[in-house]
């Protein structure tokens, strides 16, 4: 044995005989956690995605602009406790009650009648969306309108309830066919609601006239373009993902904006261009599905309508290089939601059609409703109108004169009405439309 050589050399010897192969590993491991982070997909074409640009902002010719000009401060007007009880004729119209409403209103029913004849209707939509403009504007000049309309048929007045009806109508057409994002087709949803229960009241308390009901049923002869309208809708929620991934990824979030993963760590863990890939995938199948029926919400869910699924649990999901961009496209849940939803937008003139044929079918039978709808074609109906969910034909109970649909969750059940509710009753996962209000107890009906 050499005199140099101790017996400490052998173990030294053998622990470097190691470390190459662990630096070696650990370098390759860092490599490829690196291109796992670093790696994103080709972005995919979107051009179908692209939501319409803007194409009329002259309050002279657009006439969502020409309302808004007059009527963006209109504050809101809340209801009297005992508004029912006028509504339905229990208690006289308080004439006081309506000069208050009147106040700060102007003209609103000649600028809404020039507003619905203008060749335009766009609304103009803002992003990021939480700097957008209130719109709320809209419902409450529309909903005062159909108020004054009450008014107006409680005093006899039933030329200038119908013209009122006439035009509410027609502003929720146009509101509803210009495109925009969900607040705009939420509006013009609202306002549909408002033609629906001025028409209804007006069939109940005005009585029968057959110039008034022809008006009415060349209102509701029509259907409106909602299938177009919800694609927009589709649209401006791809260009809303883009600018919540960008926001994601910026060093200066935005200061309104809340999100606890926007930190550096988190932004490692969003793909970009694999997110929105996705994303577009998802939107092009709730597209091809809007305003479809199917037979069954097992029907629905398979060809498109089904949520996602939740995200990995809080720590496994750091294995995913996508996780953050996974939580993001969790907002489109509520957009499937509201994707079984929507097709209500349908529902109202189908069984205001109906309405409309029960109430001829009524001046033949005073005394009796049919036991079926069935007995209203052909003479006072060409077809049932069919079930926006289910395409089935609509649904009637003759107890309690009510037309209904299946609704979002394709079950067709009976609604049951709160006592809130007046003509239109139920929720959007079992939708109806009644053709009388029950008496209350004790009081004149």
């Amino acid at each position: 044995m050499p005199a140099d050589f101790t017996d400490n050399d052998a173990p030294a010897t053998k622990r470097k005989s190691w470390k190459r192969p662990a630096l070696v590993f650990l370098a390759l491991f860092a490599a490829w956690i690196g291109g796992m982070l670093l790696y994103d997909e080709k972005l995919e074409p979107f051009e179908d995605l692209i939501p319409p640009a803007s194409r009329n902002t002259d309050a002279r010719t657009n006439g969502y602009l020409f309302l808004k000009e007059r009527y963006f401060n209109l504050p809101n007007w809340k209801l009297p406790k005992n508004w029912n009880d006028m509504v339905h004729g229990r208690i006289p119209m308080d004439e006081a009650l309506l000069a208050q409403h009147r106040a700060g209103r102007g003209n609103a029913a000649a600028d809404l009648a020039t507003a619905v004849a203008m060749p335009d209707w766009e609304v103009p939509v803002v992003l990021p969306p939480l700097v957008s403009e209130p719109r709320a504007w809209m419902v409450n000049l529309c909903r005062g309108l159909a108020t004054e309309a009450i008014f107006a048929q409680r005093n006899g007045d039933f030329a200038a309830a119908l013209d009122i009806l006439r035009h509410v109508h027609l502003a929720a057409g146009r509101q509803l066919e210009c495109g925009g994002d969900f607040m705009t087709f939420w509006i013009a949803l609202t306002i549909q609601s408002f033609a629906a229960e001025l028409c209804c009241d007006m069939l109940e308390h005005g009585g029968y006239n057959e110039s008034r009901q022809n008006a009415m049923a060349q209102l509701w002869d029509s259907e409106p373009a909602a299938a177009a309208a919800w694609k927009n809708v589709l649209r401006w929620q791809r260009s809303l993902l883009e600018w919540q991934l960008k926001h994601l990824l910026s060093d200066a979030p935005y200061e309104d904006y809340e999100d606890d993963s926007s930190g550096r760590l988190g932004r490692f863990f969003i793909k970009q261009n694999a997110t929105l890939n996705r994303y577009h995938r998802r939107l092009r199948s709730l597209m091809r599905t809007a305003f479809q029926p199917f037979l069954s919400l097992r029907d629905a869910e398979a060809a498109g309508l089904a949520e996602m699924d939740k995200p990995v649990g809080k720590w496994s999901r750091w294995a995913d290089p996508n996780w953050r961009g996974l939580v993001t496209l969790q907002d489109l849940n509520p957009l499937v939601k509201v994707s079984k939803t929507v097709r209500k937008a349908l529902f109202v003139p189908r069984a205001m059609k109906v309405r409309l044929a029960l109430q001829r079918w009524r001046q033949e039978h005073p005394d009796h409703w049919p036991a079926t709808l069935e007995e209203l074609v052909p003479q006072y109906l060409p077809a049932i109108p069919a079930d926006p969910w289910t395409g089935k034909p609509l649904s009637w109970d003759e107890p309690s004169r009510t037309i209904y649909a299946a609704g979002s969750d394709w079950k067709s059940e009976l609604p049951t009405a709160s006592p809130l509710q007046r003509w239109q009753v139920g929720e959007t996962t079992s939708p109806g439309l009644r053709m009388e209000i029950p008496a209350v107890a004790g009081t004149a009906p």
